[in-house]
């Protein structure tokens, strides 16, 4: 079972971009900000070390739910919109095809997060 925030992590940096875009004037040093790109960072690595083990890994369709409130794909100017398509295109067929993420079809009866 994989984390709803990992995968979103992994796959468009939302939380990052967010952070970012609500704070401009942020030191990039900062607990914050360090905490955001180490999230994403450490997101990705497990996404590969997943993909070297050849890892089937299941996780909640609340990540797709999630993934369709937050990254539009109407809106082409967002750093996490252009990420999500080149994780969907790209990364997850070509870069990581070892890695077999499941999901179920919908998410009728499935808990929902506080996200």
């Amino acid at each position: 079972m994989v984390d709803t925030n990992v995968l979103l992590d992994a796959s468009s940096c939302i939380d990052l971009a967010k952070f970012y875009r609500q704070h401009p004037e942020v030191d990039p040093a900062s607990d914050g900000a360090t905490l955001r790109r180490q999230r994403a960072r450490e997101s990705l690595l497990l996404s590969i070390h997943l993909n070297n083990l050849g890892a089937t890994t299941f996780s909640l369709y609340e990540f797709l739910r999630m993934a369709e409130r937050e990254v539009d794909p109407k809106l082409t100017n967002k750093f996490e919109n252009h990420a999500m398509q080149i994780w969907v295109y790209y990364v997850k067929d070509v870069v990581l095809p070892d890695w077999v993420m499941l999901c179920p079809e919908n998410g009728d009866n499935e808990p929902t997060g506080s996200r």
